[in-house]
């Protein structure tokens, strides 16, 4: 009866209003409802991905370590090292030591325990414990160890005691240090396989020299993977240990993998190569290098690996960013005080920190998935959690934790903006919903207009809305997005230009456009070939004094001058680097005078050298190898790929090269009786070629 009685202004701002308000409030609902779904699985995909993402990294981690591990155990190099090393300490038991030597050592290593806080041990350590008692470990913890006159007591190459074991320790510890730089090994051990004995180790902490057999840490977790392999010595294969408390590093965590090393004569066992796991990597893998915001995991989100023992085997996110927070909030300060002191003073949760959620069993009993569960600082987390398949027998899980309160944050922020835009709009629409219906119609009509432009490839169409509005906003917005849109193009336009350039370095252009055009499976043969390599000394001597830019620049005016002498007598590069050159003539274009042309190559890289040396007083030196024959070459390489030749010839004219005098040229002798008339050249020594004996001469000054 009173609608009645309204006028219809009022009338049709009552219904307008009331659809309005009904329509405002079904859609708030409506879009609230769908949209904390859509956020909900949003961070559930987000904390899925977070634990798929860390567990290919880890696995593909650990799996690299133990692909490095069979590689060195079956490599040549550290099979001579084995033999070598076992020889060479085997000749120390009959040495000579001075009784002195046990007071240095006693002293050592007292001030060595003393200088450890009590905290930071796992049980009571005392000096007599590490000092050695047979010769051999006397010896070589004296002059390795004890005496050794540097902090870093892996830089130290010769004591110089003149013994064997000192020569044979300064031919090999140089290549077994760099490769635990290179691929961030804490230590690198190699051990006799009759005694059990360390006969090498990078690091010579207070296990070097021991018996693993019937010294002081025959129960250590070395010792137990040394054992391991020993009961299936198979080549190639290998052997992890668990994460333990190691006793020669002052209870440090320490993990390690082993492999046979066998000679590959006979096939009998010369010993065993230990590596002792990076666990600082491992920390590294799992914390994205402590940046976890820019890694998506937001303020609190954090992965780690626990073990079969529920104990943590990387680092915890709330230790690394605040210590005093994981004091104050960890709930081992009531349970545990002891071992939160000892985790507070190493600053790692590694073997210390308890992870006894539901999460951690349920993901050591095989099931991978999500809860909301108690995480081990005692906060409420969403937690994706699954088992890790990795080698060795590690039986080790990875948990992906994120604070509760902040998964749910965007839902909460999503139902205050909707209350919040839910309110405005009601308060709006009554004064202009029929008034701005039109001028809300034509800028969008102009928006649909100019998207669909976009949409068929036009990029370069200006957006023809402008204003502060929601619709003007949405016109920067896709603006925005074109532009990038725009730039990416042009970027991936550059990226594939730079690409093509970098294949054009780093292969000939032939094999450049094979590979362009989809064929990635680029291997043939090459008849009538001719390999010139050239080895190049006193580089690392330089680099020793020189500063970094210095090694660079000279580097490069070496491989440079090489590249146009190469370009002007058309060799074909195979490769340069620090350790050499090699070139191949009559590879990929066919000549009549290849073997000619090789030998010019090689006599003119070396004078260009000689006139480098004195130029630059830098004392560097080529020996370099000629041969020729049939050779074969392709792209190999899987994530990164290179040009590579062999055969025959490569492998004879690397052996004349290794057996060259310095500033000497070698070839063999199809190359001499060929170019006898233009280039004068005397009979050298057979030279051994991957067991094939090859007749040696040399050139003895210049061509006719």
């Amino acid at each position: 009866m009173v609608f009645r009685q309204l006028s219809v202004k009022s009338k049709l701002l009552a219904t307008v209003l009331g659809i309005s308000i009904s329509s405002v409030l079904i859609v708030a609902v409506i879009s609230f409802t769908q949209s904390q779904r859509s956020l909900s699985d949003a961070v559930l995909r987000n904390q899925v991905a977070q634990l798929q993402s860390r567990t290919e990294l880890i696995q593909r981690f650990i799996s690299s370590i133990d692909d490095e591990a069979s590689t060195l155990s079956q490599d040549r190099g550290v099979a001579t090292a084995s033999a070598e090393f076992a020889v060479a300490a085997q000749q120390l038991a009959g040495q000579a030591t001075d009784p002195a030597w046990d007071e240095a050592a006693t002293n050592f290593y007292t001030e060595l325990v003393e200088g450890l806080p009590q905290t930071d041990r796992l049980v009571t350590v005392n000096a007599d414990q590490y000092v050695p008692r047979d010769p051999v470990a006397r010896y070589l913890q004296h002059y390795y160890t004890v005496t050794n006159p540097d902090p870093d007591r892996s830089q130290l190459d010769d004591p110089g005691d003149d013994s064997f074991y000192s020569r044979v320790h300064s031919r090999f510890h140089p290549s077994f240090r760099a490769i635990a730089e290179r691929f961030g090994f804490t230590d690198i051990y190699l051990i006799e396989p009759e005694s059990n004995r360390i006969v090498y180790s990078v690091n010579k902490d207070v296990d070097f020299g021991t018996s693993l057999a019937s010294g002081p840490w025959g129960r250590s977790a070395l010792a137990d993977v040394v054992k391991e392999v020993e009961r299936n010595p198979v080549p190639g294969s290998t052997s992890f240990s668990d994460h333990e408390f190691y006793r020669p590093t002052l209870d440090e965590p320490a993990a390690f993998v082993a492999a046979p090393v066998f000679n590959q004569v006979d096939q009998g066992l010369l010993g065993i190569i230990a590596l002792q796991l990076p666990l600082a990597e491992i920390d590294r893998v799992m914390t994205s290098d402590s940046n976890w915001v820019d890694a998506g995991f937001g303020q609190t989100g954090e992965t780690y690996l626990v073990g079969a023992d529920l104990l943590m085997r990387s680092q915890s996110r709330t230790l690394a960013e605040d210590p005093e927070r994981f004091r104050a909030e960890s709930p081992l300060a009531v349970t545990q005080p002891e071992t939160l002191e000892r985790i507070m003073t190493q600053g790692n949760t590694v073997l210390l920190q308890p992870v006894r959620s539901a999460a951690a069993q349920r993901a050591l009993s095989g099931q991978t998935g999500t809860a909301v569960v108690t995480s081990y600082h005692g906060g409420i987390t969403l937690s994706s959690y699954g088992p890790l398949d990795l080698p060795g027998g590690l039986r080790w899980v990875i948990i992906a934790d994120q604070s509760l309160s902040e998964s749910e944050a965007p839902v909460n922020d999503l139902q205050r903006a909707l209350l919040i835009a839910t309110g405005l709009i009601l308060l709006i629409l009554t004064g202009i919903a029929m008034l701005m219906a039109a001028r809300f119609t034509r800028p969008l009509l102009r928006l649909i207009d100019w998207t669909g432009r976009v949409g068929d490839g036009d990029l370069s169409a200006d957006v023809p809305v402008t204003g502060g509005d929601e619709i003007g906003q949405l016109a920067e917005s896709v603006d925005l997005m074109v532009d990038n849109l725009r730039t990416q193009s042009e970027t991936i336009d550059s990226q594939r230009t730079e690409m093509q350039t970098l294949i054009l370095n780093l292969m000939p252009p032939q094999i450049a456009d094979r590979l362009a055009g989809g064929d990635t499976q680029v291997a043939d043969a090459y008849p009538n070939v001719t390999m010139v390599v050239a080895q190049l000394s006193g580089f690392s001597r330089y680099t020793r004094v020189a500063s970094p830019g210095e090694g660079k620049e000279l580097l490069d005016e070496v491989i440079g001058s090489f590249d146009e002498v190469a370009a002007d007598l058309g060799m074909e590069k195979i490769r340069g680097s620090s350790a050499g050159y090699v070139a191949a003539s009559g590879l990929l274009e066919p000549r009549l005078d290849q073997r000619q042309r090789a030998m010019q190559f090689a006599v003119a890289i070396d004078q260009k050298l000689e006139v480098l040396t004195k130029f630059n007083k830098s004392d560097l030196e080529l020996r370099i190898g000629v041969a020729s024959g049939d050779v074969e070459a392709g792209i190999v390489g899987q994530s990164q790929i290179s040009f590579e030749v062999w055969g025959d010839p490569v492998s004879d004219a690397s052996a004349l090269a290794e057996a060259a005098p310095p500033g000497s040229v070698l070839v063999a002798k199809d190359i001499a009786d060929a170019l006898r008339e233009r280039f004068p050249f005397d009979a050298f020594d057979t030279v051994n070629s991957d067991g094939q004996p090859i007749e040696a001469w040399r050139w003895t000054g210049s061509d006719n």
